[in-house]
């Protein structure tokens, strides 16, 4: 036989052979990871790789493979260390091993513990929900407060000596004067600051009105000793818009302020009196 004949015959022969022998594709269709791990185990009389696995969760004491790799990632060396955490979680008050690994990487020793905290979160949420709605009624009232002075604050003025006559100056500017030679001209009553400070239900027959509370700042100035001061009035009252009323109107001074609220919230059955500015 000629020799190039023969070379190329056995080349054929090889590249056979070789073609023949398993394949990558043919070992992960099996669960290996190689055609060497293939052969290696095939040669221990395991099928696949997945018949592998269950023989060795059983050495280590695991009831099947899954489990095994489970356990293994979350630190348990063998089916023993797993059934002691077993244990643990129950006595815990834990429903699984997985349950107590995740409540206690938040910092949870116990079911107690978690069960504590969630009640506390549910009912912060519920009142935080509470909270919510009543600011939102609140403030559906509050934006209904008409404010402006009215003549309860002057009686209160008057009454309390911080105004005491009424003089026509030059014109018809009108000029109030107290007994210290304070006094309020028309400019700086065009420049009061009134605030609504809180806000809240009331009732009038039946309806719900808006109960007010408004701060009221008027500046007073002493010409002769070239001196001002600010007066600061609490105007509580309710604002029945259907009747172009305000009931139950409350005036004191703002050092009063936290007394004569109370009072007036009392006396007049005021709801949900909150917090709640708004410049008028």
């Amino acid at each position: 036989m000629r020799a190039d004949i023969k070379s190329f015959l056995v080349a054929v022969c090889v590249s056979l052979l070789v073609g023949c022998g398993p394949s990558l594709e043919d070992a992960k269709k099996l669960g290996f990871e190689s055609v060497d791990e293939m052969k290696s185990l095939q040669a221990q009389g395991f099928k696949n790789k997945s018949e592998y696995g269950e023989s060795e969760a059983k050495k280590l004491g695991f009831s099947n493979f899954d489990e095994m790799k489970k356990a293994i990632s979350q630190g348990f060396k063998n089916g023993n260390e797993l059934a002691e955490a077993g244990k643990k979680a129950k006595d815990l008050g834990f429903d699984s091993v997985d349950e107590m690994i995740e409540l206690n990487s938040k910092g949870f020793k116990t079911k107690y513990e978690f069960k504590i905290s969630e009640e506390k979160r549910i009912e912060a949420e519920r009142i935080a929900e509470n909270q919510r709605r009543d600011r939102a009624e609140i403030a559906s009232f509050g934006d209904k407060c008409s404010g402006g002075l009215n003549s309860d604050v002057w009686s209160f003025a008057f009454n309390k000596g911080r105004i005491s006559n009424a003089q026509l100056i030059i014109g018809t500017t009108i000029t109030f004067l107290n007994s210290s030679g304070f006094e309020l001209n028309e400019k700086d009553l065009l420049g009061q600051k009134n605030k609504l400070i809180m806000a809240g239900i009331g009732s009038f027959q039946g309806n719900d009105i808006p109960a007010c509370v408004e701060k009221i700042e008027l500046k007073f100035t002493n010409r002769s000793r070239g001196e001002r001061k600010t007066e600061c009035f609490i105007q509580a009252y309710q604002d029945d818009a259907e009747f172009q009323m305000l009931r139950g109107i409350s005036v004191f001074g703002c050092d009063e302020m936290d007394v004569k609220i109370k009072q007036w919230v009392d006396s007049k059955n005021i709801r949900k009196l909150t917090q709640y500015e708004r410049e008028f």
